[in-house]
């Protein structure tokens, strides 16, 4: 099971011929049933971080571990698995345009091998917090750019995932309210969630615990 993602003096430097480096010295770890903001003007690594956490990319060096081990120790197999328990949302979220909410749902559901009993109730479970009962027959086309947001996290969260991470830069607008809230809830189903969002967003979570981590743009 997964418990926990750390980064010790990680650095991250783009290929190539600038090798600009995007992160510097990293250092932070991420446990379960957490949440974390990551906040950062345009260019700071926001996205870079969380692809790092998601073992997407390798560091230019340092080290990442999951639960106490170095990642580079892990076999493909052990990696494969962890993987498998990160769920990641990229900036701009892919769905299945022709199926409705309920059917994206559903799809994600029977690529994890959910039994068919148990789809309908996990669907609506999720459904419920994200507000999005109503319009469980909608296209994605059909939603706000707030509904596809929230149904995005709702596809992330179905599969019970170790950790949630989340590159959709979340904002204090009351557009994003409902996703702030159903964020909240998260680690209650024993998740940790890391989210990239506008510095002012901070303040929308001031009722719960969470960990800001700030990033500074490297010039």
């Amino acid at each position: 099971m997964l418990h926990n993602i750390s980064l010790e003096n990680v650095f991250y430097r783009k290929s190539g011929d600038s090798g600009a480096e995007i992160l510097k010295n990293i250092n932070l770890s991420i446990d379960r049933e957490t949440i974390n903001l990551v906040s950062g003007p345009p260019g700071s690594g926001k996205s870079t971080l969380l692809e790092l956490l998601a073992l997407k990319i390798k560091p230019s060096s340092g080290i990442i571990t999951i639960n106490g081990v170095e990642a580079t120790e892990l076999s493909s197999r052990n990696l494969r698995h962890i993987r498998r328990q990160i769920s990641f949302i990229p900036p701009t979220p892919c769905f299945l345009e022709e199926k409705s909410l309920y059917e994206n749902l559903e799809y994600v559901l029977r690529l994890e091998g959910i039994p068919r009993g148990m789809v309908f109730d996990r669907v609506m479970d999720i459904l419920s917090p994200a507000g999005l009962i109503l319009k469980r027959e909608l296209l994605p086309s059909e939603l706000s750019s707030a509904e596809k947001s929230l149904l995005a996290f709702s596809m992330a969260l179905i599969s019970e995932p170790q950790f949630v991470l989340c590159d959709l830069n979340i904002t204090s607008s009351v557009d994003d309210s409902r996703l702030r809230e159903f964020i909240k809830e998260a680690p209650g189903r024993s998740t940790g969630v890391v989210v990239t969002c506008r510095s002012d967003a901070a303040e929308s979570f001031s009722d719960i615990d969470f960990k800001l981590i700030t990033l500074n743009k490297n010039v």
